[in-house]
């Protein structure tokens, strides 16, 4: 049974870690690639190593995200999944089950999650993980920059306010330069 998490708790997991392995799902959408993507950047602002794993391809359409895909260069000291409701989301290629076997983290947007990981941020409200990603990126205290955004467009094109105590929430787009 996996213990429920707030904001601040999931935070704190992914502070205290390193070497992290980030899960999408199969057949991959822009909510698990966006944060996936977004995740791996933020982990890499505060110089933690961090991959992404997926059992398929990301779709092209995705490729601007790029993120660091895992290639077995550390051995993960945490796994984390993104937008990933139940482990049979996971899939069967690109070596991702040997890694599916303890999920230590799930950020998650789906009401019908399975509960398979250790530690848990779920909110069934919430329109998509990223969302709640945004969240956490924020109460890790790591920089919004043009890359976070642009990895978090094809997931949430627009983050509604938060109604926490947290900065509102802004339209991914409306971080970028101008």
């Amino acid at each position: 049974m996996t213990e429920q998490l707030n904001v601040q708790q999931m935070a704190e997991k992914l502070l205290a870690a390193d070497n992290i392995l980030i899960l999408c799902h199969k057949n991959p959408d822009g909510d698990t690639v966006g944060c996936g993507s977004a995740l791996y950047y933020a982990l890499l602002a505060l110089e933690k190593h961090a991959a992404v794993l997926c059992a398929d391809p990301i779709p092209g359409r995705y490729a601007f995200t790029n993120p660091r895909l895992f290639k077995g260069e550390f051995e993960p000291q945490i796994v984390v999944a993104v937008d990933v409701a139940s482990v049979q989301l996971f899939g069967e290629g690109n070596g991702v089950p040997q890694y599916t076997r303890h999920v230590d983290l799930c950020i998650d947007h789906h009401a019908g999650n399975s509960g398979y990981a250790e530690f848990t941020l779920l909110d069934g409200s919430a329109a998509a993980a990223a969302e709640l990603l945004y969240e956490v990126i924020c109460a890790m205290h790591v920089e919004i920059t043009p890359t976070l955004p642009i990895a978090c467009i094809p997931a949430c094109p627009r983050i509604p306010a938060a109604s926490s105590s947290l900065p509102p929430r802004p339209a991914p787009t409306s971080l970028l330069p101008s």
